[in-house]
This record gives C-alpha cells, sequence and structure tokens, in this order.
C-alpha cells in the first residue's frame, strides 16, 4: 500500500498536480496518532495508512488509544481502522499461539507484548469506545482462535 501511494503522489507530481497530501511514510501517521495531531492524522487516512504497522506490529490506532485521543481514535474507527489487530513482531505473536496451544490459556505477557489497542487503553472513555466497535483483548483473541 505505502509502494502504490508514494508512486500515485510522484505520478501527480510528474503531471504537474500536488498530492493530496505531505505524507512519504506509514512512521509520519504513527507519529501523528501518537502524538494527537488530527490534521495529519486525516492526511495519513487519506493517503492509505490507516492499517499500516511498525515493525512492532503496532498501527496507529493502538498508539491513538494508548496516548488517549478520544477524537483520533473515533476518526480511525470511522475510517475503518482494524480493532483487533494484535500487534508484536511475527515471533512474538507465533510465540503467543504456541503458548496457548501448549498449555490452554494464554501467558501472562499477553496484553503487554502482543496487543491490541483494547489492551492499551488507559481509561474507560476510550475503553468504551473501543469495545461499542467490537474491541476485544489480545488474550480473548488468542484463546478464542486456538481453544475454539
Amino acid at each position: 500500500m505505502q509502494k502504490r501511494s508514494m508512486a500515485l503522489a510522484a505520478g501527480l507530481l510528474m503531471l504537474g498536480s500536488t498530492p493530496l497530501c505531505a505524507f512519504t511514510t506509514a512512521d509520519t501517521f504513527h507519529s501523528a496518532t501518537s502524538l494527537g495531531d488530527e490534521a495529519d492524522v486525516v492526511d495519513g487516512i487519506r493517503a492509505g495508512y490507516i492499517n499500516s504497522t511498525t515493525d512492532k506490529g503496532m498501527t496507529g490506532l493502538h498508539y491513538a488509544a494508548a496516548n488517549e485521543h478520544l477524537a483520533i481514535v473515533e476518526k480511525l474507527l470511522a475510517a475503518g481502522a482494524h480493532v483487533n489487530r494484535l500487534s508484536g513482531t511475527p515471533a512474538q505473536r507465533r510465540l503467543a499461539k504456541d503458548y496457548v496451544i501448549k498449555t490452554g490459556a494464554a501467558s501472562p505477557t499477553v496484553g503487554k507484548i502482543v496487543t491490541t489497542p483494547l489492551d492499551l487503553a488507559p481509561t474507560k472513555r476510550v475503553q468504551i469506545l473501543l469495545q461499542k466497535n467490537g474491541a476485544r483483548t489480545a488474550k480473548s483473541i488468542l484463546e478464542a482462535r486456538y481453544l475454539g
């Protein structure tokens, strides 16, 4: 998605147009969601970064929820952000899965290393908003997925 957005922006510049926004990386979008910069978040959504992830598997919704940016959480949800995306590296998610299968329960580190935006939401207001949109904890997702 990032390559397509950048190619589109480059094509528009070659045609003498200006791109819809100044975004060049998903990192800019993640910073905006973390800092609460609503204008840049809207630009990032337009640029197609809504569900982009960092190298740790975090999305903009993870950052906005963790930092209590309620208005940004609302914008991201309205734009189609994945409310139950598990963070963590592929190796961390694989270890969490293997632990559930082996022990029949989620590891105590689930919800700290492998998280959903709900796991990171520090206030009831953010938690309730996420839950109204179907949010679950990483523990409940992993146990349902691998224990039936």
